[in-house]
């Protein structure tokens, strides 16, 4: 018996893996528990390894609250992968349902050892960032892009990302707890 336990955070009809659990506001396809992650997630604490969140994290009303709430199911071992449109991205803007744009930095501010981490907006939900990876969904430069870019990300985000833009960010956070 695997007691590996993952979900996929607002998976839609695209379900990443069919060993997680889908987990989305509609009940479509692919999804396991309905409910709106913006009220809360019917988790146990600490009962989940692994959250997987591909374009969901734009949408979502209260970005402290949500994290808060994964940071409460998730294991102190466990891994949170969030994916989402980088504040470049020529349709980010486009799209009316998105509140909240993102880059590199984003997500630092879970970080304890940050020297900007928010206390009073995140509370406990304390996060590593292991890595914020960039990615380019325009033709055969991509992956020459994603290399280059991603050396120097900083550097890419203040002088090239509108001549450039990104299409996402995949951040990979690990709990503090």
């Amino acid at each position: 018996m695997n007691d590996y336990k993952k979900i996929d955070l607002g998976c839609g009809l695209s379900k990443r893996d069919p060993e997680s659990i889908g987990v989305d506001w509609v009940k479509l396809p692919g999804v396991d528990v309905v409910c709106d992650i913006n009220q809360g997630l019917p988790f146990q604490d600490d009962e989940i390894d692994e959250v997987y969140s591909r374009h969901t994290f734009e949408h979502i009303n209260d970005i402290f609250f949500v994290m808060k709430e994964i940071y409460r199911i998730i294991k102190p071992t466990g891994t949170l992968i969030i994916k989402v449109p980088h504040f470049s991205c020529p349709t980010g803007y486009s799209d009316l349902t998105h509140k909240s744009f993102f880059g590199i930095y984003s997500f630092q501010c879970f970080d304890p050892d940050y020297s900007k981490h928010n206390y009073r907006e995140v509370g406990e939900a304390k996060f590593k960032l292991v890595s914020a990876r960039l990615s380019f969904h325009y033709g055969p430069l991509s992956k020459f892009f994603e290399w280059m870019f991603n050396k120097f990300q900083a550097k890419y985000e203040r002088y090239l990302c509108y001549i450039f833009p990104a299409y996402d960010i995949k951040f990979v956070l690990k709990p503090v707890k």
